[in-house]
């Protein structure tokens, strides 16, 4: 049985300083996480992005109008079947890239689609109104799920074990966790002691270790058993998370500046660029380089265990919402202009490959 487990914790956050950046360290007793009444922990350092080689230039491979809208998740088990999905708030789409080319594919009835993800052959995908599609013999089917409210994202370790996350960060109610067992969707209770209204990201490295990250600084753990809250160490709201590691774990946000934070050996730390704005979608590849991406086209590459990045050229400067990597080295991320609807300027990029 799932339970959701309420934390008190005292902690004590110091950060060193990384590529000339202020360090920021405050201690906080008593603190409830990241929304807690209690002092907050702030172990953000300013930062700003340092030089290296000659960035990366990724290439354009599919732009669209208003006629379809912005792309906001990506995922595929190969370069030749990929999957975008995205639309307008009330037309959802999907486009695959079958051998190169990307077309759409037949959905209709359903809103906008936040994330897709496959496992074991299976694959689904959510948005708003609480949409859950699961694709059947090349024909999207839609499952049946416990709420209205906008899912933002979707992972699981199995076929038969999947997580669905969400929330409407504008209600009073908490946010959202589904879990798939194989038949349907059981929505599961979420009480832990927070201001935020929605889980926008789920990713994690087996059924016992899962990490939910959210508006407000959200960040809660999975063990197999119960949920708890972890302090992230910053209020701004949490858009990725991606990892190779329980202790290997990276997750991104803000709004009006980009953060990265990064989960080792239990603990969390991080840095603010205070001349970005707000981060995206995070992917980490098996060696540990993650790819973040955000605003005005942002896309920087971090070394494995570090905080400081590589900027590279995504030749626009539509917000990059989704990112997601393949073995051989192409990374995919997808965005548009969707600040207000109607949302256009939908994009896909590719990292070529070294």
């Amino acid at each position: 049985m799932v339970r959701i487990a309420k934390t008190v914790a005292q902690v004590l956050v110091v950060v060193s300083g990384c590529g000339g950046g202020q360090q920021m360290t405050q201690t906080a007793t008593g603190s409830t996480g990241p929304t807690g009444s209690d002092t907050f922990v702030t172990s953000l350092t300013e930062a700003m992005p340092t030089e290296g080689p000659a960035p990366v230039v990724w290439e354009t491979q599919l732009e669209v109008g208003e006629e379809v809208g912005a792309f906001f998740g990506v995922w595929g088990p190969t370069a030749d079947d990929m999957i975008v999905v995205g639309g307008q708030i009330d037309a959802g789409v999907i486009y695959r890239n079958r051998s190169g080319s990307w077309q759409p594919d037949v959905v209709d009835g359903v809103g906008r689609l936040n994330w897709v993800y496959g496992v074991d052959g299976y694959t689904v995908v959510v948005g708003y109104g609480g949409t859950a599609l699961h694709l059947d013999e090349g024909v999207w089917v839609a499952d049946p799920t416990p709420t209205t409210a906008r899912l933002w994202g979707v992972w699981g370790p199995a076929a038969d074990d999947l997580w669905a996350v969400g929330g409407n960060t504008g209600d009073a109610e908490p946010p959202v966790l589904l879990h798939w067992q194989g038949t349907s969707w059981e929505q599961v209770a979420f009480d832990l002691e927070t201001d935020a209204r929605a889980l926008f990201k789920v990713w994690g490295t087996a059924s016992d270790d899962i990490f939910a990250v959210g508006d407000r600084g959200l960040v809660t753990h999975f063990d197999g058993v119960q949920w708890t809250l972890q302090d992230s160490g910053t209020q701004s709201s949490i858009i990725g998370v991606w990892g190779r590691a329980s202790d290997d774990v990276v997750i991104s946000g803000g709004r009006s500046s980009g953060i990265v934070v990064r989960n080792g050996s239990g603990k969390w730390s991080g840095r603010r660029f205070s001349d970005r704005e707000g981060f995206d979608g995070a992917w980490m590849d098996s060696d540990g380089v993650t790819t973040v991406v955000g605003r005005r086209g942002f896309i920087g590459r971090f070394m494995p265990k570090s905080l400081d990045p590589a900027i590279e050229v995504s030749g626009t400067e539509v917000e990059l919402h989704g990112v997601f990597g393949l073995p051989d080295g192409r990374i995919f991320a997808v965005g548009g202009l969707f600040d207000a609807p109607p949302y256009t300027a939908g994009l896909i990029l590719m990292r070529p490959p070294a």
